[in-house]
């Protein structure tokens, strides 16, 4: 994880702090903790920075019409359904459309290309592979044929 100025954070007991700002060496959040980049604490009575906050979703009671609508035709059209369950989404198989449940229409997965090197002096390409949402899939590693 990278600290990010203007962006809050949740502790590792829970609190949220921010809007980061500072660096580039430590960051200060309400003007009082200190953090590094990577969110360890730069003082060991501080908690550790552990993830970026996330408010809580809209429950559907308090959703607009038109957010109502779009994800009736998400559903209508066979999409995938999330639901906030205990501070994550999780696949929804049969909506009941719930007030006091949050829902929302699964985003479709970011897909990025990377190469696949050796360490050497310098590195050696040997192929690539696809990161799906930052995890890599070892169904599309593609080694390149070499010119021996």
């Amino acid at each position: 994880m990278k600290i990010e100025n203007g962006k809050y954070y949740r502790t590792a007991d829970g609190r949220k702090v921010g809007p980061i700002r500072g660096g580039p060496a430590t960051y200060h959040a309400q003007g009082a903790d200190h953090w590094y980049d990577d969110g360890t604490s730069l003082y060991k009575d501080l908690q550790n920075i552990v993830a970026e906050w996330r408010d809580e979703p809209t429950v559907w009671g308090d959703m607009t019409p038109e957010q109502k609508g779009a994800l009736l035709l998400a559903e209508h059209e066979g999409k995938t359904i999330d639901t906030w369950i205990e501070g994550g989404w999780t696949k929804c198989l049969d909506p009941m459309w719930r007030d006091d449940c949050a829902y929302r229409i699964k985003p479709d997965p970011v897909v990025e290309t990377r190469g696949v090197y050796v360490a050497a002096t310098p590195p050696i390409k040997i192929g690539t592979i696809n990161l799906i949402d930052g995890t890599p899939d070892p169904a599309t590693l593609n080694l390149e044929p070499t010119n021996d």
